[in-house]
């Protein structure tokens, strides 16, 4: 298996990109090229309203509007973009808030997706660990059953790209990263990982965080207000209202994930 078949079938027909992409002398190559990015994904976003709004509401078809990025950006990303930026959608983020918030005790679960080039990843894949420890307050992974899965995606060429967690509690000061999950983080990012972490509290804010390594998150689609840089809210009455099947469903191609906690 390679990384091509990890991403998700072209669903729609991409938008057209109306911002031309030329470096003028006057600006520096790196500067330019992030505010191409938030250029470019303005008008991404704005097609993945439209196509959540009639009805497009799988993580896929949104994630086909993020994808048209790297025909624009191609020639940039690859020379220019010095860090990770994390695109996915309101929707795969509703997924993952219901895996994650519906239980009492913390959770754990892994999140991978295509890679896009020079620094451009989409995280579209759930990933659920089974667990060591659980409580309401913490959670430890299962160290054979994460080591199984992180082989399974090394052998198949697939990079661990998030690792995501639920806290008790509400509100942003929820999502406030412990000492443990940031040394988590700094072992990963020690250890070559282009892993980016989020925290998800019981209303629905979910912060992303590094240890150290700066980052940027874009999130295309309705149901979520950012609050600030890499906080986040998720439309919960939108959520609830929508229905279809909560049930905890794992996005993994190995029998390595069948075990979540």
């Amino acid at each position: 298996m390679t990384n091509q078949s990890l991403r998700e079938p072209l669903l729609v027909d991409q938008p057209p990109l109306n911002h031309p992409l030329e470096v003028t002398a006057a600006e520096p190559a790196a500067s330019y090229v992030t505010d191409q990015l938030v250029r470019a994904v303005a008008d991404i976003t704005q097609a993945a309203y439209r196509w959540d709004a009639v009805g497009c509401r799988t993580a896929a078809v949104q994630i086909d509007a993020l994808i048209t990025l790297h025909a624009a950006l191609v020639d940039y990303t690859a020379t220019a973009l010095s860090l990770p930026v994390y695109l996915t959608s309101a929707s795969f983020l509703a997924r993952a808030f219901r895996v994650l918030a519906r239980k009492r005790h913390e959770t754990i679960v892994y999140v991978t997706g295509p890679e896009m080039g020079g620094n451009l990843f989409v995280l579209t894949r759930l990933l659920p660990l089974k667990l060591a420890q659980r409580g309401i307050a913490h959670a430890r992974a299962d160290l054979k059953h994460q080591v199984r899965v992180l082989t399974a995606l090394e052998e198949a060429g697939v990079r661990l790209l998030g690792m995501f967690h639920s806290h008790p509690g509400s509100g942003p000061e929820a999502t406030a990263p412990s000492l443990t999950d940031l040394r988590t983080q700094e072992s990963m990012e020690q250890g070559g990982y282009v892993t980016v972490g989020a925290i998800f509290s019981r209303d629905g804010y979910i912060r992303f965080f590094s240890h150290q390594r700066p980052f940027h998150v874009h999130v295309a689609g309705n149901g979520i207000t950012q609050i600030e840089e890499n906080l986040f809210q998720l439309d919960l009455g939108r959520i609830r209202t929508r229905g279809g099947d909560t049930r905890e469903r794992s996005d993994c191609p190995f029998p390595e994930c069948s075990e979540p906690g």
